[in-house]
């Protein structure tokens, strides 16, 4: 598949059936930080939750997770639009962390913000100068109201311009920022073939860029991605819109974050069912050192502003991909309940046969929709970008089992592998939410089945730990010892062993560049010359 293909399979028209899987596809298509996609959904009867994916958090730009549930709003915000144009009217609700949607059968009701979502995009790019009609700035401030949030819509050019300088003082900030030019880098991809193997990330043909092979693109990048060209862009950018909208909730927490979004996800729809184009240009709220001065100087007293956009007519720019929604959702029924309290040797063995599997590029719908979606995406990102990835697919791969293996025993806790990866976290995520298909494990070999346990998730956690400290603490609740636990993970890994050399494709000849042996209760990579061929 091509990735233009991609994006036109996930901004297809929406269809009445499956319902959840049609109205979470549209929810992802909303606006996120970064096209980081820091959600997961969960669909139950009649009830949709959207709750935050904290393994998908930017910790530089976003310390605080502000951008992150705003996030969340705007995706709520999509998928109740696209659940009364198929006749289900949504009412949510704010539970903890999470957003609650809970659907009643209702007339369908279409409209413009709905039939927008799937061509909204943000354009960063230069628009074109046009002012915009009285009544397009009418609906556009219309389409911002959201109790305890304000819109502050400014079109003179003295206010832009004031604007403006607050964007480029807090560029200048974020781009002499180590930690936050790490993390911005680590999130483009700078190539179709990136942007197909992570489904997330900022594509840089969407931001008006070449697309050039990951090898040459990250060197070139410090000699043309500089503070000064920055500045020169957004300030030709900003010169050229329209207008420039920001909101303020009435208070700073997760409930009133995810209203503004909620508010920005509509605007962003509004301005694109008006034949308008819009973008980001969030540095002054970002900084925190600069965020009261930028409130101050647009008359916002001790509020915290929240997001900033501009707006205009602009040029049409490649789409940004998304997930599907198999790899973003999760079903629980009643059978579904149960089984997950009965899953724990299936589980532990389908995490090593879908993790090998997902580290060899080898992709099917089924198993997707199996095991864990966060998993698998972080797996590929690891192989597709944290390694600094060969151009081939089964060089990536065989780089991925390789870290997949080292992070698993302990041995690579460092750089921006380790954090593509997500390690120990990821693999709890999978367990803990989704042991509910652990009936459907498809691959065993004699000789390392697993053995059944009274308490599985605890013990499952201690075992992919691969670390002492964290077995003893954890397998105590369940009255197991570290030892026994140890050995788990041992077949764990032994298992996975298994099932790369059985998963392998027909297709690919793919290089085994290390070639791994259990040594002591640990996985370890043994370089070699070997060859894995195929089957």
């Amino acid at each position: 598949m091509t990735y233009d293909e991609a994006v036109t399979t996930s901004r297809a028209p929406l269809q009445a059936v499956p319902r959840d899987r049609e109205l979470v596809r549209f929810a992802i298509l909303a606006a996120n930080s970064h096209n980081t996609q820091p959600w997961i959904f969960s669909a139950r009867g009649n009830e949709i939750a959207i709750a935050p994916d904290f393994t998908r958090r930017c910790p530089a730009v976003d310390p605080d997770d502000h951008h992150l549930f705003v996030s969340l709003g705007c995706a709520a915000e999509n998928l109740i639009l696209a659940a009364s144009t198929l006749g289900w009217r949504a009412d949510p609700v704010i539970d903890g962390d999470r957003i609650v949607i809970a659907l009643e059968q209702a007339p369908p009701a279409a409209s413009a913000l709905a039939a927008a979502i799937p061509v909204r995009q943000c354009t960063r790019a230069a628009f074109d100068g046009r002012p915009a009609a009285t009544e397009s700035l009418r609906q556009l401030e219309s389409a911002c109201r959201e109790p305890d949030v304000a819109a502050i819509l400014m079109t003179e050019r003295a206010a832009i311009a004031g604007v403006t300088d607050y964007v480029l003082e807090g560029n200048s900030v974020q781009m002499r920022d180590k930690a936050f030019m790490r993390e911005l880098v680590s999130w483009i991809r700078f190539n179709e073939t990136e942007a197909l193997a992570t489904m997330d990330g900022l594509f840089s043909p969407a931001s008006g860029n070449p697309s050039l092979p990951s090898w040459l693109a990250r060197p070139l990048l410090k000699f043309f991605f500089t503070e000064r060209s920055e500045n020169k862009k957004y300030r030709e950018q900003l010169a050229s819109s329209a207008g420039v909208v920001v909101l303020a909730a009435d208070r700073s927490d997760t409930s009133h974050w995810i209203a503004v979004g909620r508010a920005c996800q509509r605007f962003g729809l509004q301005a694109t069912a008006l034949g308008l184009k819009y973008s980001f240009v969030n540095q002054p709220v970002e900084v925190a050192a600069l965020r009261p001065q930028f409130a101050a100087s647009i008359g916002l007293g001790e509020r915290r502003p929240d997001i900033v956009m501009r707006f205009g007519y602009g040029p049409d720019l490649p789409k940004s991909q998304r997930r599907p929604p198999e790899l973003v959702m999760r079903i629980l029924t009643p059978k579904a309940a149960q089984d997950r309290r009965l899953a724990g040797q299936h589980v532990r063995s389908d995490i090593a046969v879908h993790a090998t599997r997902v580290l060899l590029d080898e992709t099917g719908a089924e198993r997707q929709t199996e095991v864990g979606g966060r998993f698998e995406l972080d797996a590929r990102k690891c192989a597709g970008a944290g390694y600094r990835a060969r151009r081939q697919r089964r060089h990536r791969a065989a780089d991925a089992i390789a870290i997949f293996q080292r992070l698993e025993a302990g041995k690579e806790r460092h750089g921006q592998a380790a954090s593509c990866l997500g390690g120990v976290a990821e693999l709890r995520a999978v367990i803990g939410e989704r042991a509910e298909i652990a009936g459907k494990s498809a691959l065993t070999k004699p000789g390392l089945t697993l053995p059944g346990l009274t308490e599985p998730a605890p013990i499952e956690v201690a075992a992919l730990a691969a670390d002492e400290e964290a077995i003893r603490k954890i397998s105590a609740p369940a009255c197991v010892t570290g030892i026994e636990a140890w050995k788990i993970a041992v077949r764990i890994r032994a298992l996975a062993i298994a099932a790369a050399k059985a998963k392998r494709s027909a297709r690919y000849d793919i290089p085994q560049r290390c070639n791994l042996r259990i040594n002591g209760g640990a996985a370890e990579p043994e370089h070699g010359e070997d060859s894995c061929k195929t089957a």
